[in-house]
């Protein structure tokens, strides 16, 4: 009997003990470790989507030809772009008729009939190309500057908007919180 009672005290111990280094270890620390970096935030509380909006030149300022003469291209900077294998990247132009809506991108006979606005990304740069294929009838350039806008989304946030159409820009400034879309 007195055996018994000896290994139900060994286990109360036992346990007690380690009770005890349960709670030092989660009482004990003290210090933390460094804070890590703040989290990006978008447009109106939306995290981690972006829009850049800039402003593409007339005529030749800032433009390349791209070895064709009916081919040229400008490029943005957009550092938001985190992940362009996975992150959606939509560019809009803004039209140069009343509403001056913003129109996604690839665009036929936006200025002009026969010209194409398009545009492709990788990394960080953003490459803007304008063709006009009407020949010797008028400019192979934008005769007007262009006002674009560039959304990034990440995946995250299609996953919560699977039915998204990127390419109403109304429908995407609405899931941004964005206030004034078409302005």
């Amino acid at each position: 009997m007195g055996k018994y009672n000896l290994n139900k005290k060994m286990k109360t111990t036992k346990l007690f003990m380690a009770a005890l280094v349960a709670a030092a270890m989660f009482t004990s620390c003290g210090s933390e470790g460094p804070t890590g970096p703040t989290g990006a935030t978008g447009l109106s509380g939306a995290a981690n989507v972006t829009v850049v909006t800039a402003t593409i030149p007339a005529g030749g300022a800032g433009w390349t030809q791209a070895g064709s003469t009916n081919v040229y291209y400008v490029q943005v900077n957009d550092p938001y772009i985190l992940n362009y294998n996975t992150d959606v990247v939509m560019a809009y132009v803004q039209g140069t008729v009343t509403p001056f809506d913003y129109i996604a991108l690839p665009l036929s006979n936006f200025l002009i009939n026969n010209d194409e606005l398009s545009f492709s990304y990788n990394n960080s740069l953003v490459t803007f190309y304008y063709v006009f294929v009407g020949g010797s009838t008028g400019s192979n350039l934008p005769s007007t500057a262009l006002n674009v806008k560039i959304a990034v989304i990440p995946p995250g946030v299609m996953k919560q908007h699977p039915n998204l159409n990127v390419n109403d820009y109304h429908a995407v400034m609405a899931v941004l919180n964005q206030q004034n879309a078409s302005k």
